[in-house]
């Protein structure tokens, strides 16, 4: 039995049987979607190299420890929200994994003044770094890691504000990763 529906949609009226078949064909579009779409891992935000090494294979817990970049090796590695980390050490590894949070980057390693204004920046990993109780954080080079500290509060701050949704954009593949040489504008105000 066919009745109309009394609404518009695009200008015409339509049936019951129009309306299961629209509804049949959202139902399978979102079916394929959620099938073929590939959904992010946690790992995808990270800052890693081409073999996926998060912070190009340097040793996250010597940043605290030594209080200098060290690289790490793969003889000590392990895997952690889906990127490897080397370490220099296995009581580097021990150390990292009682508390992962606390000694990988923050902002996934990108340039955290870039991060102030939700932008996504490689990194000087060996001299652009610093490592103190809120975290460990990273800048494209030394000049931007002091202008960052000149006002550290309100840096990471707004850095805080604009993680998640930089985040998502990464995940997503849809940020813009500038390269050292390349720097944003932002950089030159």
């Amino acid at each position: 039995m066919h009745y109309l529906i009394r609404f518009r949609a695009g200008g015409l009226l339509k049936t019951e049987t129009t309306m299961r078949k629209t509804y049949a064909q959202h139902v399978v579009v979102a079916v394929m979607l959620w099938i073929l779409v590939p959904v992010g891992y946690a790992g995808e935000y990270f800052n890693a190299n081409e073999q996926g090494v998060a912070i190009d294979g340097f040793d996250p817990v010597a940043y605290f420890e030594l209080r200098m970049a060290v690289r790490g090796s793969e003889t000590h590695q392990t895997s952690w929200q889906g990127v490897t980390w080397y370490f220099s050490n296995e009581e580097h590894k021990r150390v990292f994994l009682t508390d992962p949070k606390r000694f990988a980057p923050k902002y996934g390693g990108w340039c955290a003044m870039a991060m102030t204004g939700g932008q996504v920046v490689e990194v000087d990993f060996e001299n652009a770094w610093t490592a103190d109780v809120s975290g460990l954080y990273f800048n494209v080079n030394k000049d931007v890691r002091l202008k960052w500290l000149r006002g550290y509060n309100r840096n990471v701050r707004k850095g805080n504000e604009t993680w998640p949704e930089t985040r998502l954009s990464i995940e997503e593949g849809h940020a813009t990763i500038h390269r050292r040489a390349q720097m944003p504008s932002y950089y030159n105000e």
